[in-house]
């Protein structure tokens, strides 16, 4: 009988057969089943490497902002931010994305919905002044919206304006 691998060993063979596709840095974890990446801000506005670009990537994305280059179920965070931006971003991704896939909102009125409850997680999150980019946080906070996670059917909302023709 093979005797069983060690989980921290199978952690790090699991780590080494994943390679990120450019521009993914990092996978952080999941927040409510939804990948959450550190991506290359620097190389998504410049096209660096990639086969697209866009000058207006700031800060995150979505697959409903931007359905032409961010995967289905994937939040994007810009590397360029710092650990309170990061969360407050991911929070802030994930409420934009169920308000336009699962509820068929347009962009602009889940951006503002969006940066709305942002306002509010950040005051929140600066009671607690994180040094790393704890998920556990943003998952706490989208519980009061977890709702919204739940496809109902729409059609995806209209996505940002900024990537041009689909």
């Amino acid at each position: 009988m093979k005797k069983p691998r060690h989980p921290m060993r199978m952690d790090r063979e699991i780590k080494s057969a994943l390679t990120l596709k450019p521009p993914r840095i990092t996978f952080y974890g999941f927040v409510t089943g939804l990948p959450v990446y550190l991506v290359s801000g620097l190389a998504i506005r410049s096209g660096d490497g990639l086969d697209f670009e866009d000058l207006d990537f700031t800060a995150g994305g979505n697959e409903g902002a931007y359905p032409n280059y961010v995967p289905p179920g994937e939040i994007w965070v810009d590397d360029a931010l710092r650990v309170f931006d990061r969360i407050s971003t991911i929070f802030h991704e994930i409420v934009e994305r169920n308000l336009m896939v699962n509820r068929g909102m347009d962009y602009d009125d889940a951006h503002d919905i969006a940066l709305e409850r942002e306002k509010v997680f950040r005051r929140e999150l600066k009671k607690r002044r994180p040094t790393t980019t704890d998920l556990k946080l943003v998952t706490e906070a989208l519980r009061p919206f977890a709702s919204e996670a739940r496809p109902t059917g729409k059609p995806p909302g209209m996505p940002s304006r900024t990537i041009g023709p689909l």
